[in-house]
């Protein structure tokens, strides 16, 4: 890019942003009046372009995905296994296969909360910490399932 049209691009970013409020990509400052081509609060370069609203949804998705799978296993054995022990009072499973479910249930709803808040963080990652952090949230949900089943034997 040359220096005639890096001016040019310069002066159209002025003018949008002259009477506009837009967040900055990256970390969301207000770009209103911006007379430089970076954010001045992190430094990122800015540029008036035409894109998607929300890219990189696919990890935010599986990551849901991937707690929603601990929160449904775990609520629905919790709600059979109460129902068992209530039906069943002495033949019934006993109150101690119901830690893991209880610890699993709680510690899932907690991080699927958190990962809703940080949509927007998890879709400024890398593409690295993004798989990373998709196969902590099915490896959270997989790791309580294989806790009830090795006390459940």
């Amino acid at each position: 890019m040359d220096e005639a049209d890096r001016a040019a691009r310069l002066e159209f970013l002025r003018t949008f942003l002259a009477e506009r409020d837009m967040p900055c990509p990256l970390c969301g400052y207000n770009l209103r009046a911006l007379q430089a081509g970076q954010c001045p609060e992190c430094g990122s370069e800015v540029e008036v372009t035409v894109g998607l609203m929300e890219p990189r949804m696919g990890a935010f998705v599986a990551g849901v995905g991937g707690l929603a799978i601990g929160l449904g296993f775990n609520g629905l054995l919790m709600a059979w296994i109460g129902w068992m022990m209530l039906a069943r009072p002495r033949s019934g499973p006993g109150l101690e296969i119901m830690l893991p479910l209880i610890v699993g249930f709680v510690m899932t709803a907690g991080a699927l909360v958190g990962w809703l808040k940080s949509r927007r963080r998890i879709r400024q990652e890398t593409f690295g910490a993004r798989v990373v952090l998709v196969m902590l949230c099915y490896g959270l949900s997989f790791g309580f399932a294989a806790w009830f089943f090795a006390v459940a034997r």
